[in-house]
């Protein structure tokens, strides 16, 4: 609550929250309590003139106070208020944390969590439920060993292909940077990069967040969220180059050049530059079958009439 953790600690609380609901109800109902509490002490003094006008005011309109009984002196009630503002103030702070003390004290305790990483080759494991994840290169995905009774939590750093075990009562819920998806069984491809972030449906339905909105995708549409974006966009599937690291083609149908190089940079992980902006929109229909880069990019050039130039690493189109 106060940031004081080092990163380990963060990666631990991290995943105590997501291995349950109840661990997150739990967090919540604390992260209330401390807010509170802090409220409460950082209360100003009380105003003792303003609370004596307010008691006289009570007293001229209450018959009661005209019926005998001991008289206490103005002096004494100030000189006492602050103290009883303060008893006062500590009850009600105590009463918080009993309440909160009197839940029961059982927590879930934190499974282990696991990680698939890839770096420069693709891979396909199985989860906990069933479900088939295929993870593109350079990507990760962290997940518990086991999934609680009411939610599936995974956490995507990369590109992955899911193919989701299908349980209405039990989301499947997948943390991909600034994406929220939520999925009851289905298959979708997702994409979390620094620069970029994607879903793309397949079959059934998938639920897609951000921020304070909410999208429901259907087959054949996609949602993509670059860094400058503030508003999730539904669109239609426009290729199939998503599905390269699965299929090991790159199926082109009238597809833009910076489309195509995009994938290709991902694929390759190699330095394509459009040094020319009105080559971006060019489109070409045609599908590579694992060939080397260099004999993609010249097919390219033939195609498109354009050259490719090789600066050391970096491949420039013009």
């Amino acid at each position: 609550m106060l940031g004081e953790c080092s990163p380990a600690e963060s990666e631990t609380i991290q995943a105590w929250r997501v291995a349950s609901e109840a661990n997150q109800k739990r967090f919540r109902d604390f992260e209330w309590l401390w807010n509170e509490s802090r409220n409460l002490s950082s209360k100003k003094e009380v105003d003792v003139d303003a609370a004596w006008e307010r008691f006289t005011q009570l007293r001229k309109n209450s018959t009661s106070f005209n019926q005998g009984g001991k008289v206490i002196s103005i002096s004494l009630f100030k000189k006492y208020a602050p103290a009883i503002a303060a008893i006062f103030i500590m009850i009600f702070g105590l009463t918080l944390v009993y309440k909160w003390m009197e839940k029961p004290a059982t927590i879930d305790l934190p499974v282990e969590m696991l990680t698939l990483q890839t770096a420069d080759k693709t891979l396909t494991d199985t989860l906990p439920d069933g479900s088939i994840v295929t993870l593109n290169k350079n990507s990760r995905l962290i997940y518990p060993s086991q999934f609680s009774d009411s939610i599936r939590p995974v956490s995507l750093d990369g590109e992955a292909f899911f193919d989701v075990a299908a349980n209405p009562a039990k989301p499947f819920q997948i943390e991909a940077g600034k994406l929220q998806v939520t999925v009851l069984g289905t298959s979708f491809n997702v994409i979390n990069r620094p620069k970029v972030s994607r879903v793309v449906v397949e079959t059934g339905r998938v639920e897609v967040g951000f921020r304070e909105q909410k999208q429901i995708l259907k087959p054949e549409q996609q949602i993509t969220l670059r860094n400058e974006d503030s508003i999730l966009t539904i669109k239609p599937v426009e290729d199939a180059l998503y599905r390269y690291y699965r299929s090991q083609e790159f199926v082109c149908d009238n597809t833009p050049l910076v489309t195509l190089v995009e994938s290709l940079r991902d694929a390759y992980g190699a330095d394509i530059v459009i040094e020319n902006k009105a080559l971006r929109s060019l489109s070409i229909t045609t599908t590579f079958k694992q060939e080397p880069l260099d004999n993609i990019l010249d097919i390219v050039a033939q195609t498109l009439g354009i050259k490719v130039v090789k600066n050391g690493e970096q491949y420039i189109l013009r």
